[in-house]
């Protein structure tokens, strides 16, 4: 009996079958729709979406899907709603995904300033309480992203809150000059997202 068209698993250019197509598909338009959501300031409902996509993906036996921008959004979601331990979370399994992601390191820095330092636990290097982990983590930025304003922005008022004046300015400085030089050539900065 010949194997007919009918009995097979129809399947996609790359082997996946079309319901993992349409899988990622639905979970691509669930966070565009996140970031809009995110953009306007509905944190609620978009924490609420980037859950669901999360915990959808967790729960699959293809839990690579978890993707670097999701765990971001969740991370600035969580900050945007004062959860910094959450949003600390996110960001450390962020790095472990790409330990080279600047905006991880740098939203890290700004989760560990909100919770007082350092603390938050976990295994990125977050596990002694106090403010050399933070400045770390916004130099690990700086040297991951060199033309990243707010890293810099980050470092010099971290510097400021532990008395080095001198190198706060400086750096902050520096800062200032990429800011001009992308102000000028009309690209953006990053901006605090958490």
């Amino acid at each position: 009996m010949p194997f007919s068209q009918k009995n097979r698993r129809r399947r996609n250019s790359t082997g996946h079958s079309g319901s993992n197509t349409r899988k990622a598909t639905t979970t691509t338009t669930a966070l565009k729709q996140a970031h809009k959501l995110y953009s306007s300031g509905s944190y609620n409902q978009a924490l609420t979406l980037c859950n669901n996509i999360y915990h959808n993906t967790t729960t699959t036996t293809s839990s690579n899907n978890i993707t670097t921008p999701l765990l971001l959004l969740l991370a600035s979601l969580h900050f945007q709603l004062k959860n910094y331990s959450e949003a600390l979370f996110f960001n450390q399994q962020c790095l472990k995904l790409d330990p080279y992601c600047a905006e991880a390191h740098l939203n890290i820095g700004y989760c560990l300033q909100e919770l007082g330092g350092g603390g938050g636990g976990g295994d990125i290097g977050t596990d002694t309480n106090d403010d050399n982990n933070v400045t770390a983590f916004f130099q690990k930025a700086i040297r991951l992203a060199p033309r990243c304003v707010a890293a810099y922005d980050a470092l010099a008022g971290q510097l400021l809150r532990r008395g080095d004046i001198n190198t706060a300015l400086s750096t902050y400085s520096a800062g200032m000059a990429l800011s001009s030089a992308s102000f000028s050539s009309g690209t953006s900065s990053h901006t605090r997202t958490a």
